[in-house]
């Protein structure tokens, strides 16, 4: 299945999300222009064990937001 992380954004930057496992370890990165206002982002975690995940939005490299994701 996919998540979809809805962001809103003050001006058009790059977007880094990262899916970080519980060991600290990255299984998922995406990178994707964000445009002024709301954004809406896909990101498919059907290959993904169950689990609980950290998901990390940094904008322009710098950190803006972190959340917990949980897979069951």
């Amino acid at each position: 299945g996919d998540i979809t992380i809805s962001l809103t954004s003050p001006i058009s930057h790059l977007t880094s999300i990262k899916l970080v496992d519980m060991s600290g370890r990255v299984v998922k990165h995406i990178q994707t222009e964000t445009a002024l206002g709301s954004n809406q982002i896909n990101m498919d975690i059907s290959d993904l064990t169950n689990g609980v995940y950290t998901i990390q939005i940094l904008n322009d490299g710098l950190p803006q937001g972190v959340e917990r994701l949980i897979k069951n």
